[in-house]
């Protein structure tokens, strides 16, 4: 567990920036011991405004007039969690300083990690939303509606930077425009428990990304109805290597903790956590490119390969450019099937695009420039990574979000192409990368033989040697011996047989 979220009902009424105190008598104190556990903490917050004078947030905005208006001047009411409920006018300069001097000192005051913004659409219940105008009721509604998410994303992540200047902060937004990109992650709303939403999942990241919004996600199993077993299971392997990942469902439906639907469905989900855990370091290396040179974390094939065949292609799609997933995204009775030894295994055909491609499935080469008719159990993930990749990969214990990213390992993929990867180099908390706090590792891999020989170089303005680098080499079991230079000193050594684990196999591995 790496993040706590709370929901609407961690309030006291639905009265946004405050607390339910029979509930949570010391929330900061919770958060805190969260914080020590390895747990983030992160709390919802709509942009609906309880009507009720002598409320602080209600009677404070009043008084500065900063909230939505009719063309008559009166104010905008809605009828949403709290009931009668105003709304910011985030369009107004005046508006956005008010918000953001009440969620810094909400997120100073609740030691909070981050904030999940909702209901931001905006959603106005059973009032007419076309009523809601802006800049004291002069501008309809329609100018800024989709802006309206946009600007309350603007002002929250002004309120982050009054609480910690130079942070790295986390906000998730449900409504977005061009441009929120750069103040808040996106997740896609409110989907259901059913085959049809998890295969919608992936077209509709997928084009987020390639739109800019690199960060972003669905909630995994579903939010509405109710899931079971195998959807559950395949939610989490489509979506463990997603920029955005978390399990989420609405109060009413069946509970969605992974250990509630039995052993066999707690493993295979458990791999699927797990492997996303092990490739952080992966991930982080894709968002940094991302932020230097602007390619998106997942991508679709047709990103890498201009083939007529993957112009349409949106049931699988890549992880950078290094590792493929063409997820099982149906269910028993609803396509190609077989059973082996007494394990069904769902089928679907998986475009492979020219070149080697390692099956961490099978741990074996597969050659591509064709399409693999595929066969998954419950516990697998069609899961690829390309000859000549480099996949940063933490292998040391994993408990909450604890990780010493001092030591890295890379997994080498090399068949018949050398490797090469850009390592980047910073201290992975503050925005001093953004002033040129950071490097490069290169690293370069090639097979000689019976010899591994690994050049890493670092360059740029951060210190050398923070992070120790360890080869490992997967399909190759006839290496001896492993030539590594860093920074121009050389050691030779012999390498040894090992393991690796991957979703809920092992391979074999030369380290």
């Amino acid at each position: 567990v790496s993040a706590l979220w709370y929901d609407i009902d961690y309030m006291d009424d639905y009265r946004l920036f405050t607390w339910d105190r029979t509930d949570f008598p010391d929330p900061a104190g919770l958060n805190r011991d969260l914080k020590a556990a390895g747990i983030r903490a992160v709390a919802i917050v709509d942009p609906g405004v309880k009507r009720e004078p002598g409320y602080a947030v209600y009677d404070g905005g009043r008084e500065r007039a900063v909230f939505c208006q009719t063309a008559s001047g009166r104010e905008y009411v809605g009828k949403v969690w709290p009931g009668d409920t105003v709304f910011p006018d985030f369009t107004l300069e005046q508006t956005r300083r008010w918000w953001s001097r009440w969620m810094a000192d909400f997120l100073r005051d609740s030691a909070l990690d981050g904030v999940w913004l909702d209901m931001n659409d905006p959603a106005t219940g059973f009032s007419r939303t076309e009523e809601m105008r802006f800049k004291h009721g002069a501008i309809p509604h329609e100018r800024y509606h989709n802006q309206y998410a946009h600007f309350m994303a603007l002002a929250s992540r002004a309120a982050c930077g009054r609480v910690d200047p130079d942070g790295r902060p986390f906000l998730l937004t449900r409504s977005a425009c061009a441009g929120t990109q750069r103040h808040a992650a996106v997740w896609t709303g409110d989907n259901a428990s059913n085959w049809q939403h998890l295969r919608m999942a992936l077209p509709c990241s997928l084009n987020l990304s390639l739109s800019g919004v690199a960060f972003n996600g669905p909630d995994v199993g579903g939010f509405m109805d109710d899931t079971n077993a195998e959807l559950l299971v395949r939610w989490h392997q489509a979506c463990c290597l997603f920029p955005f990942y978390r399990n989420h469902s609405m109060r009413d439906s069946r509970l969605q903790e992974p250990w509630r639907f039995g052993p066999a469905a707690l493993a295979a989900i458990r791999g699927a956590i797990q492997t996303r855990y092990r490739l952080l370091p992966y991930l982080y290396q894709c968002f940094f490119a991302h932020w230097r040179d602007g390619d998106p974390v997942i991508r679709p094939l047709l990103y890498h390969y201009g083939n007529s065949e993957y112009a349409h292609l949106d049931d699988q799609y890549l992880v950078g450019d290094a590792l493929l997933v063409a997820p099982i995204l149906h269910g028993e009775g609803q396509g190609a099937e077989t059973i082996h030894h007494g394990v069904k295994y769902q089928e679907r055909a998986v475009a492979l695009p020219p070149g080697w491609w390692f099956d961490l499935n099978h741990g074996v080469w597969a050659h591509g420039g064709r399409v693999l008719h595929y066969a998954a159990a419950l516990d697998e993930l069609p899961l690829f990574a390309r000859d000549g990749a480099v996949l940063p990969y933490y292998a040391g214990p994993l408990r909450n979000g604890f990780m010493d990213l001092s030591a890295v390992e890379l997994h080498l993929f090399c068949r018949e192409r050398p490797a090469r990867f850009e390592y980047a180099l910073d201290d992975r908390e503050t925005r001093r990368y953004e002033r040129g706090a950071w490097g490069s590792a290169q690293i370069a891999a090639e097979i000689q033989g019976e010899r591994l020989k690994v050049k890493i170089a670092e360059t740029g303005h951060y210190p050398r040697d923070t992070v120790t680098f360890a080869p490992v080499v997967y399909g190759r079991p006839e290496l001896a011996e492993i030539e590594l230079t860093v920074n121009g000193k050389m050691v030779t050594r012999a390498v040894r047989a090992d393991r690796r684990p991957w979703l809920c196999r092992e391979w074999a591995v030369r380290i």
